[in-house]
C-alpha cells in the first residue's frame, strides 16, 4: 500500500509543492509521512536543505526510513514515530511543513493545525495537499469511501475558516483544473 501511496500521489505532489517557494537551507517538516517519496522529492528541491518526516504508523516510519536510507546515512534526515496532535519539536523549529493526503485522519483537526503552527517558524509556509476536498461532482464512490473511512473532506470555505482560525495569514488555495486535486497554503503571522 505505501508503495501504491508513493506512485499514484507523486504527480499531485509535484504539482503542489511547484506552488511553495523554497529556499536554500529551509528546515522542512513532512507531516504523515508515508512511504516518504514526498521527503525523497522535497530533497531534490530543497538545496542544503535538513528534513523530518512523522507518521503515527511504525510501518510507515519504516518504509520512509528504508526508501530514503541515503538521506539519513547522509544527515540530511531524520524520521519520527509521532502524532500531529502531540509533535516532539520545539516552537518554531521549521520554515516549511508539508501535508500529503493525510488530514483526513487527523484526530482534531482545528486543535492539530495549532500544533502544526507552533513548530513553523514565523513567516514559515505550510502547505496542505489532498486529492479530495469538498465540492460539486465528487463521484459516489469517492463519497462512499469518505463516509466508509470516516474521513474529513472540507470545501473551499472550511480550509479559509480553520487556516484563519489557527492564525495563518496569505492564505492561498490552488486547485488543479480537471483533477479534484487541492493545495492550501498558509504563513504563520
Amino acid at each position: 500500500m505505501l508503495e501504491r501511496m508513493n506512485d499514484s500521489h507523486g504527480p499531485m505532489t509535484q504539482w503542489a509543492l511547484s506552488h511553495l517557494q523554497f529556499n536554500k537551507g529551509d528546515r522542512v517538516l513532512d507531516i504523515g509521512c508515508g512511504g516518504g517519496a514526498c521527503l525523497a522529492r522535497l530533497s531534490t528541491i530543497v538545496e542544503n536543505g535538513s528534513f523530518v518526516g512523522i507518521d503515527y504508523a511504525k510501518t510507515s516510519v519504516e518504509a520512509t526510513q528504508q526508501f530514503n536510507q541515503a538521506l539519513i546515512d547522509a544527515g540530511k534526515l531524520e524520521v519520527f514515530e509521532a502524532s500531529v496532535s502531540d509533535m516532539p519539536f520545539k516552537d518554531g523549529e521549521f520554515d516549511k511543513i508539508v501535508t500529503v493526503e493525510s488530514y483526513y485522519f487527523w484526530p482534531d483537526f482545528e486543535t492539530d493545525m495549532q500544533e502544526v503552527y507552533r513548530v513553523l517558524k514565523s513567516g514559515g509556509h505550510f502547505l496542505l495537499i489532498a486529492e479530495v476536498y469538498d465540492h460539486e461532482g465528487l463521484p459516489q464512490s469517492v463519497l462512499d469511501n469518505i463516509k466508509a473511512y470516516d474521513m474529513r473532506n472540507l470545501n473551499l470555505d472550511g480550509f479559509v475558516n480553520v487556516f484563519e482560525k489557527t492564525g495563518f495569514a496569505d492564505i492561498a488555495i490552488h486547485v488543479k483544473s480537471g483533477k479534484r486535486w487541492i493545495a492550501v497554503e498558509g504563513v504563520k503571522a
